[in-house]
């Protein structure tokens, strides 16, 4: 047997042996590294699950507040088209209406008529 080559033999397989624990650790390393970074993205991921169902809920509020607003333009439409109809009416029984200035020439008519008509009177036999 040849100790030198055994030894040799030896020597090889310590310094492989040396690289493959130095190999392994390095992997450790980044082995580990992944798994930060596994755990930040679930992390990150369950942020933005509740970013997401925020979202959502406000994307319903949004639709609620536009299907309220839809209703009272709605509302609002029929309502336009009451008033309308009811203005439609008032100027009609506006135009029938008397001003104030036809109210002032009734007033000298009747002031008038009255005039005459003690002028009508005074002409008249007195009452036996």
């Amino acid at each position: 047997m040849d100790p030198g080559g055994i030894q040799n033999r030896l020597d090889n397989h310590a310094e492989i042996l040396k690289d493959i624990s130095k190999k392994y650790d390095e992997q450790e390393q980044q082995l580990t590294l992944i798994y930060t970074d596994i755990g930040h993205m679930k992390t990150d991921v369950g942020v933005l699950k509740g970013s997401v169902n925020a979202l959502k809920t406000d994307v319903e509020d949004v639709k609620a507040d536009v299907k309220s607003i839809k209703a009272t333009q709605s509302d609002h439409g029929e309502q336009f088209k009451e008033h309308s109809e009811r203005l439609i009416r008032i100027e009609a029984r506006l135009e029938t209406m008397a001003t104030r200035d036809d109210v002032r020439k009734i007033e000298a008519t009747q002031e008038r008529q009255e005039q005459l008509m003690q002028a009508i009177l005074s002409r008249l036999p007195p009452k036996q």
